[in-house]
Parts: structure tokens; sequence; C-alpha cells
């Protein structure tokens, strides 16, 4: 079954219609780099990211929250925020890391950058 075959759904050809663009993911680690533990709730966390997020991030983002472990961790395991931006202006990118990276201090964020092709389908 080819699903990319014109009339399988009746719809038309989607894949000429592809903007090309960046994809940015951002990793937050929630461990205060002075404690080493978390001091602020996963929640507080989320919700001011999301009002980060929604000044900078004009053409869309997802948040996800999640835990993991990185290089710097003390504690090896600790609650972060992902956050994927489609076709964001870098500068935007910097800016959202440098605000989180300030009010949940934290040594750095890990910041992803490839190339995409995104649509916004609606049919």
């Amino acid at each position: 079954m080819n699903f990319y075959n014109n009339s399988y759904f009746g719809f038309p050809n989607q894949r000429n219609n592809f903007s090309n663009g960046y994809f940015y993911s951002l990793f937050i680690g929630l461990d205060d780099k002075c404690k080493g533990t978390q001091i602020i709730s996963t929640q507080k966390a989320l919700n001011f990211t999301e009002e980060v997020c929604k000044k900078y991030f004009v053409n869309g983002f997802t948040i996800l929250v999640g835990t993991g472990a990185n290089r710097g961790s003390v504690t090896g395991i600790e609650n972060s925020i992902y956050i994927m931006a489609i076709n964001a202006c870098e500068k935007a990118v910097f800016e959202v890391a440098q605000i989180l990276r300030r009010e949940f201090n934290i040594t750095e964020v890990l910041i992803e950058r490839s190339r995409a092709q995104y649509l916004y389908f609606n049919n």
C-alpha cells in the first residue's frame, strides 16, 4: 500500500508543499548549579517556560517534561524540560536559552539545530 499515492485517500499530493527551515531542540535540566538538586518545582518551571516560549517561538513549539542525565549532572538523573521549536529565529533560540538558564540557575542548555522540511497539513 502506498500511502503517498495521490489517490489513496483522495488528497492532493502534499509532498511538494513542504517548507524548508530549521528545527531546534532545547534540553533544560532543572538541577540548580549551586545546590546540585532541583529547587524550583517542575510545574513552576513548566509554567515559566511556556510563557517565555509563547513570546519568542511564534511559529510554534512543543514542550515536554522528562527526566534524564547530562555530562555535568551531579545526581546523575534530573527532571528536565524539552522544547521543540519549528522554524524559529536563531536569535530567539539563544534568548530563550539565556532566560531559562538564568531563571533556573543552571550551568548550560543543550541546543540542537537540524535542517527540516515541514508542512502544516490541513487536508
